[in-house]
């Protein structure tokens, strides 16, 4: 914009310098004599009647020089216009720089947080399964300590009068069961396979050595110490340990 500002002026002052020039020329040709046609046309063009005195031509070049300063002042005009305009779009840019700015830094800080946070509660939920994990496996531990005592106690008092009952009776659940469904070969595995006892053995040595407690002839001198009201339900859970126990050892080969 600058550089067609230049040019224009430049042709103005060139085109008024001539106009300028060519006036004086004709001013020196014509001193003493009237008005030629080149001076008429030149003063209606500037909207003087024919002139009677070389004032009238002074204030001619007067005019043209008056052009020639409103020229510039536009021009200058021009160039004030531009350099703030620069300036309007040269802040609005460093105002948008620094929005981005600000952005990327809460965007950074708001990530950071979010990852600490994140870490704090997965070690918070690490600590809280450990915590549970511990005293799953304390329950589960007191679970088959207690089976094992029952088991050894009903074998101390084979020859009491020591009556049995469906609640009595250890079963290989970690929950007492209530009806012969809540002995299901899922939790019999989860209870003879944990890993928080019989470390020693191997699957099958456990699997083999819980057979040979439940097995039929073994349990069944049991029944004759089971209330009358009860054996029915034993006798069935019974057979549900048997199958649970048998199909449990068949996947282990």
């Amino acid at each position: 914009m600058a550089q067609t500002c230049a040019w224009v002026l430049e042709q103005t002052a060139a085109d008024i310098t001539r106009k300028n020039e060519e006036t004086l020329r004709w001013v020196h040709q014509q001193q003493g004599q009237g008005p030629s046609r080149l001076q008429t046309e030149t003063f209606q063009r500037n909207g003087i009647d024919s002139p009677s005195h070389p004032v009238e031509f002074i204030e001619v070049f007067t005019v043209e020089l008056g052009d020639l300063r409103l020229t510039q002042e536009t021009w200058r005009a021009a160039e004030r216009w531009q350099r703030e305009a620069e300036r309007v779009v040269a802040e609005e840019m460093r105002r948008l720089r620094a929005a981005r700015l600000a952005t990327e830094r809460c965007k950074l800080a708001y990530e950071r947080k979010k990852a600490e946070d994140e870490a704090r509660e997965r070690r918070r939920r690490g600590r809280e399964s450990e915590r549970m994990k511990m005293r799953n496996d304390g329950a589960d531990r007191s679970a088959w300590d207690t089976y094992e005592a029952r088991w050894a106690t009903i074998a101390s008092n084979a020859g009491s009068a020591e009556t049995l009952t469906f609640e009595t009776i250890p079963w290989p659940v970690f929950t007492a069961p209530r009806s012969a469904d809540d002995i299901r070969p899922g939790r019999v595995a989860m209870f003879i396979l944990s890993p928080v006892h019989s470390q020693g053995q191997s699957r099958k040595e456990r699997i083999r050595a819980a057979l040979r407690r439940w097995h039929p002839d073994r349990f069944g001198r049991l029944l004759s110490r089971v209330e009358e009201q009860d054996k029915a339900i034993v006798e069935e859970c019974a057979g549900h340990v048997i199958r649970c126990l048998n199909n449990l050892l068949e996947r282990q080969t």
